[in-house]
């Protein structure tokens, strides 16, 4: 007995094949040209973003770097640029951050850091929309090895990235290309996340050794403790997607009652923990900046200082002078995800990063056993981007763009979904719903 359904669609229960996977129509993918363009653009703003050659780069190269995404957008089939999206959330998070230069304490700072950062998640936003998952892959690839080739080159050449910081004070650690040793660090766990999940073979094993001696010679305790927070949740996923039905269920509580129990474990042996990192009682500092950090938020909880205008080594405002003499030192930024933000964009900031990143990893969540590589990828990242929050600064500029970035294969699948679901309905197979009679 016949469903009455297309031939073309997957009957009820079967797996969708997501649309990356499987051959596209003409229209429905970019060109050969406009796909380079697209792998260029998000190599570039991912290697521009993170600071990886800060020196060499003014800001307004980002304007520069928006050529080859235009480039892109222009070429692209009409029909696929007319169905690109962008999350809510999100969307609501760049306007707020947008509107913030209206009452910043440093309005020129705003401006500035607006014009590179918003227009360059954008353009993000809509080339990782056209490009199919293994283009987008292929791209996310060779940023990592082409930053990698950087640092390397950077470190043989200059004794100087070797160690971090001024005549004053000198910090042992690699930066390689980067400005700091953290900021190093913090890139080499994105690297590490992405290799581990997307790579293959050899590529994976040597790329995976190499991130691996960079952060030991970074020396940035909060990197490397991110770092095993990535290895362990990755072969996490992989053991819980080898269990099924109950043995599933089972699994995952088992695994939060371990998380609890090792939370306490650390929290009773902080001492012995910063011991072993070779940190003292206030953090290099850090209790210092989000006691003074805490004590500003107070006076503008809601809205915040405006992007970029509550730490600034080069133009500070009225507000940066207070916090400094308050802290005692020039500090560069909060050394705190939350305090960070907040301090910005205000708790209604916050609240709109949280529902962004609630959305990334509630998606990702409900594909993990679909789009396995995306999916894990997200969870891996939201899981590392939670770890270095506690003494960095994580949830804005270059992390905003990895999570944009992540976002997009999984608009694209739901709309495939959603078509399907269209196409199965009663309407469109041209029939009435059947009802019960007797």
């Amino acid at each position: 007995m016949g469903t009455g359904l297309p031939a073309a669609l997957p009957p009820r229960g079967r797996r969708l094949t997501p649309p990356g996977d499987r051959p596209q129509p003409r229209a429905d993918r970019l060109g050969p040209i406009a796909t380079w363009l697209a792998q260029v653009y998000v190599v570039g703003a991912l290697i521009y973003s993170f600071g990886v050659i800060y020196e060499q780069l003014p800001p307004a190269f980002s304007l520069v770097l928006l050529g080859p995404g235009l480039g892109c957008l222009v070429l692209a089939p009409r029909r696929l640029v007319r169905h690109l999206r962008i999350s809510v959330p999100l969307a609501m998070l760049l306007g707020w951050t947008v509107l913030s230069w209206s009452w910043s304490y440093n309005p020129d700072q705003t401006l500035l850091r607006l014009g590179t950062q918003v227009p360059t998640v954008l353009v993000l936003v809509a080339v990782t929309g056209l490009l199919q998952p293994r283009d987008l892959v292929t791209a996310l690839k060779w940023s990592i090895r082409l930053t990698l080739l950087l640092v390397v080159a950077r470190l043989v050449t200059d004794p100087g990235s070797r160690t971090t910081g001024d005549s004053e004070l000198v910090v042992e650690g690699w930066k390689g290309s980067f400005s700091d040793k953290n900021s190093l660090g913090l890139y080499l766990v994105f690297a590490l996340t992405v290799t581990l999940v997307l790579d293959r073979g050899w590529s994976r094993v040597l790329t995976t050794c190499g991130v691996g001696v960079l952060l030991a010679g970074s020396q940035s305790a909060t990197s490397l403790s991110a770092a095993i927070v990535v290895v362990l949740v990755w072969m996490w996923l992989a053991l819980w997607r080898s269990q099924q039905g109950r043995q599933s269920a089972l699994f995952v509580l088992a695994s939060i009652g371990l998380v609890v129990v090792a939370i306490g474990a650390a929290l009773s042996s902080y001492t012995a923990i910063l011991e072993v990192y070779g940190k003292d009682a206030d953090l290099t500092g850090r209790t210092a900046i989000w006691a003074a950090v805490a004590h500003a938020v107070t006076d503008r909880p809601l809205t915040g200082y405006g992007l970029g205008a509550l730490f600034n080594l080069g133009d500070p405002s009225s507000q940066s002078l207070l916090l400094w003499h308050e802290i005692g030192f020039k500090a560069a930024h909060a050394h705190n995800g939350v305090l960070d933000l907040v301090g910005q964009l205000g708790v209604v900031g916050l609240l709109l990063f949280l529902a962004t990143l609630w959305t990334t990893l509630r998606t990702a969540v409900r594909s993990l056993r679909v789009e396995v590589g995306v999916a894990s990828t997200a969870v891996l990242m939201i899981s590392a981007l939670l770890v270095m929050s506690v003494s960095e600064p994580v949830f804005l500029g270059p992390w905003l763009l990895v999570i944009a970035l992540l976002q997009a294969p999984f608009l694209r699948t739901g709309d495939h979904e959603r078509r399907v679901e269209r196409l199965r309905s009663p309407r469109a197979a041209g029939r009435r719903p059947c009802t019960p009679t007797g």
